[in-house]
């Protein structure tokens, strides 16, 4: 799975739901509205990437990553008091 991340290989969301099909069955139960990209920047965190190792990966700022993060927060209704990494992880 690492080897897609770091080659930002497109077929990785696609691999990444058949090695954890009740990871990502699961997060569309919670909110079915999430997009490709919101599903694989869960997938990121799942594979307990940092913000530093995301934004290498996705050729982003560590910046953009937190917004991302704080932006999901709200799309998947968590409070500001719930960690996304430790919920994901959890999930």
């Amino acid at each position: 799975m690492m080897q897609l991340v770091k080659a930002n290989d497109p077929f990785f969301l696609t691999r990444f739901k058949e090695v954890y099909p009740e990871f990502y069955q699961k997060l569309i139960n919670h909110q079915p509205n999430l997009t490709e990209h919101d599903i694989k920047f869960c997938a990121y965190i799942r594979l307990n990437l940092n913000s530093k190792e995301i934004a290498q990966y996705d050729n982003i700022a560590i910046r953009s990553v937190e917004s991302k993060k704080y932006r999901l927060k709200k799309k998947l209704e968590l409070s500001t008091e719930t960690d996304l990494t430790k919920w994901i992880l959890e999930l």
